[in-house]
């Protein structure tokens, strides 16, 4: 039996659909005790491997040489304040992730995503076996697809970017039919050996009484 509290990260979407990105060691200015970086968006270093709020960690900022400490981030605006100015210096070099499409966004696409995958396993019962992986592969191509045709759809001239993203969709959706199919067999093996005890994988918010991404935030060096 497994829990998943989501069947893939926010990171490894956005890097599916090619909106997770690294500024490394990027030129930015010092105003006081005050940086702001080139790019809005800031997201977590390890958003590919676990989800989570942005923290001082998730930012390296070198001046002359040295690593300045960090009081405060503002992902959304992309705006850093510092502990301590350096003196004499007027400019620093910053390394982070960033992503060109808000992850609260990306956070909503991948929700959505699950619920659609959730309603269509209401056919198995809740009876999955082994299908952890190829989950995640549907969800990260789903949603990665939404993102793509949402961006590209909707705010450009040029469609090319649209139908990459609803190729990513269709391709998702042929692959949860697929994995319906494959598990709806080998339930039905189970059924015939065990007399329907087949295994179960549930997917849990975390809390069973509340869901966790209601209030959730936009949660080693470079």
């Amino acid at each position: 039996m497994g829990f998943l509290r989501n069947y893939e990260t926010v990171g490894n979407i956005l890097r599916e659909a090619g909106f997770l990105f690294l500024a490394r060691r990027e030129e930015c200015e010092i105003d006081g005790d005050t940086i702001i970086v080139n790019n809005s968006n800031i997201v977590p270093k390890n958003c590919v491997e676990e989800d989570g709020d942005v923290t001082n960690s998730d930012v390296v900022v070198v001046c002359n040489g040295e690593k300045l400490k960090v009081k405060e981030v503002d992902p959304l605006e992309g705006v850093i304040t510092l502990e301590e100015p350096p003196v004499g210096e007027t400019s620093a070099k910053v390394s982070y992730r960033y992503s060109t499409v808000e992850i609260d966004y990306a956070k909503k696409a991948r929700d959505d995503v699950q619920e659609l995958i959730d309603a269509k396993l209401l056919q198995l019962g809740n009876r999955i076996t082994g299908a952890q992986g190829k989950l995640r592969l549907i969800t990260r191509l789903w949603a990665g697809g939404l993102l793509l045709s949402r961006e590209y759809g909707y705010n450009t001239d040029n469609d090319e970017g649209a139908v990459d993203g609803y190729k990513k969709i269709e391709e998702a959706k042929s692959l949860l039919d697929e994995l319906i199919k494959e598990l709806m067999t080998i339930n039905e093996d189970q059924d015939d050996v065990n007399g329907g005890a087949g295994c179960v994988l549930a997917r849990s918010e975390g809390d069973l009484f509340e869901n966790p991404s209601k209030k959730s935030k936009i949660g080693s060096e470079w």
